[in-house]
């Protein structure tokens, strides 16, 4: 009331009253003064404003409801020290619940722009808080290193074991500080406090060599470097050897050093054993490919060779070989089953086919036909033909189970060059109805282009 008061009696000094209702508030009067004395009033503005907000917004003659008090700095620094203790590092997601995360991030941003006090600056040093978040971290791991060092009494974190357990990430934390200090890339600070603390730099290197060193004797006992995953003699050999796998893949660890690599590709050590095997029993499989003149690999295999063979058959039919080397496999006439035949010796067939029924014929048992039907009529021809003691029967006439025959007069037997075609002779029912069958599943987009042109020279097609 004494707001309103003052607000009415300071119109009426500023400007001349108005007409105006008698239920209008000052805050309506005020909107109703001319131009002229908008600067005069803007204090009566604000104070008459502020009285009709807060009456309208309580809906009582209290005042507004104050904005909640914000927590002083030592109550935020004991929920850090808290969170601290908890999570062991001072990097407080913003999105804590409690407002943490956001304060932290101001105090951060404060303390980069020089506008945070120096005794709060303190306050948070001693707790352990840092301006820059990546420093932070760098600390946390310093202080698990110290932490490994008062309990072992060194600084040589192994990569495995329960040592490696307790303190998950140390190893590799250590390892790209190593690298870091190599390439001359590790802050003055950082590498004083890790001297300080015991790290002895050239140690990793002196561990290096001495594995190395029980490589070249296992090279010089087994004639190769192809250490087992799961050696007896030498655990820590085994281990040593994938970590240098994955530290030349980039996967674990700081990368090799050209000179560590060097050594290790002198000695004959492979970095992709499984795709290096993979290549070496292909190549064995060419050789022996070459020795024979069949279009086939009929001839019986080394007992490893053999093994090999059918594990890449085996991941062949479950989809799981790479399409590049099932398709260098199918260059070798290898198929996905030992008991399927490869498409040579199908194309071979499909020679005998013509040969003993004569082209028109099976033209139309491969093309015209209904599927259901063609290798029973097939077989049923071939039969025919070598009961009558005959050749190649050039007009026989095939009925469709639909009611209609096929013409024979239109499709032509291609002339052929090269090596004469085998005959006839020798095709039985059975091989007549699966060619016949083989070339109603064959589809155009799924057979190996050799496998198209063959057809296309025979005036022959897949159906799909």
């Amino acid at each position: 009331m004494q707001k309103c008061l003052l607000s009415s009696s300071v119109f009426s000094l500023s400007a001349p009253p108005l007409p105006s209702s008698p239920s209008a508030s000052p805050a309506c009067t005020l909107l109703l003064q001319p131009p002229i004395y908008a600067r005069k009033t803007t204090v009566a503005c604000r104070v008459a404003l502020d009285t009709v907000c807060s009456k309208e917004g309580s809906g009582s003659g209290e005042g507004a409801r104050r904005p909640a008090r914000r927590p002083p700095f030592e109550q935020r620094c004991r929920q850090l020290e808290a969170y601290i203790q908890q999570h062991g590092h001072s990097r407080v997601p913003v999105s804590e619940p409690s407002g943490l995360g956001r304060w932290a991030a101001q105090q951060r941003h404060a303390w980069k722009t020089g506008r945070l006090l120096a005794a709060r600056q303190q306050r948070l040093t001693a707790l352990g808080f840092w301006p820059d978040a990546f420093e932070d971290a760098w600390l946390a791991r310093f202080r698990q290193l110290a932490a490994f060092h008062s309990a072992h009494g060194h600084c040589r974190v192994p990569g495995s074991g329960p040592a490696s357990r307790q303190h998950p990430g140390l190893h590799a934390w250590l390892h790209h500080q190593l690298h870091l200090w190599r390439q001359g890339m590790l802050a003055d600070g950082r590498r004083r406090r890790l001297e300080g603390l015991g790290v002895e730099w050239g140690w990793y290197e002196a561990a290096w060599d001495a594995r190395f060193q029980e490589l070249l004797e296992f090279r010089q006992e087994f004639g190769h470097a192809m250490v087992p995953a799961s050696w007896p003699a030498s655990p820590g050999l085994a281990r040593w050897v994938q970590v240098q796998r994955r530290r030349w893949r980039g996967s674990q660890g700081s990368p090799l050093t050209p000179a560590q690599e060097s050594r290790l590709l002198s000695c004959g050590f492979q970095f992709a054993p499984l795709h290096d095997g993979w290549e070496r029993r292909y190549t064995q499989l060419c050789e022996l490919r070459l020795q024979h003149t069949s279009d086939s690999l009929d001839a019986p295999l080394p007992q490893q060779l053999s093994t090999w063979l059918a594990h890449q058959r085996r991941l062949w039919r479950l989809g799981r070989l790479a399409p590049d080397r099932a398709a260098r496999l199918g260059a070798l006439g290898i198929q996905p089953s030992r008991s399927q035949k490869s498409w040579q010796q199908r194309i071979a067939s499909l020679d005998r086919l013509v040969d003993a029924l004569g082209f028109p014929a099976a033209y139309a048992l491969l093309l015209l036909t209904p599927a259901s039907s063609a290798p029973r009529m097939a077989a049923q021809a071939v039969s025919c033909v070598a009961s009558s003691g005959g050749g190649a029967s050039r007009g026989i006439g095939l009925a469709s189970e639909g009611g209609g025959s096929a013409d024979m007069s239109e499709p032509r037997a291609p002339v052929l060059g090269g090596p004469q075609r085998p005959s006839g002779a020798g095709l039985t029912a059975r091989e007549a109805a699966e060619v016949v069958q083989w070339h109603r599943r064959l589809r155009a987009g799924a057979m190996p282009a050799a496998l198209a042109q063959a057809l296309a020279a025979r005036g022959l097609q897949a159906l799909r």
